[in-house]
């Protein structure tokens, strides 16, 4: 993932979100959060963390819409909206639900069968052909 204001130099620094809080009270507005962090690597792989503060989104308008960008190379691959976001999370939400009062049954473990071994059959030897009289 590209990397939001890197800077180069002895170090790397870059600027990233490192937790988002989606608030969803019943009869509020929406909300999201973005809390965000500095982070320099030096040369050496040493690394440090440094909190910046956080952004705050009231989600008032799902029609809104954005740019989507490609999480490795940052170019805008499409155009999404908050509807898009709202029903995303409430399927994750739900298939997680899901798995937590209804886990997967792991299908029981049958013993291995064995085939039976079954004695050799003996082809039964015809007596040779009779030959006719000279």
């Amino acid at each position: 993932m590209p990397n939001y204001k890197q800077q180069s130099g002895g170090a790397t620094t870059w600027q990233r979100s490192k937790e988002i809080l989606i608030t969803n009270q019943y009869g509020r507005i929406p909300t999201a959060t973005f809390y965000e962090e500095q982070v320099t690597t030096l040369d050496d792989g040493t690394m440090f963390n440094r909190g910046l503060g956080a952004i705050v989104k009231e989600i008032s308008n799902p029609a809104e819409s954005f740019p989507l960008y490609h999480p490795e190379t940052n170019q805008i691959i499409g155009e999404g909206n908050f509807a898009q976001v709202a029903v995303m999370l409430h399927s994750v939400y739900m298939h997680l639900a899901n798995l937590r009062d209804n886990p997967p049954v792991a299908p029981p473990v049958a013993p291995p069968v064995e085939a039976p071994v079954e004695p050799p059959t003996e082809s039964p030897v015809e007596p040779p052909a009779e030959q006719p009289a000279p």
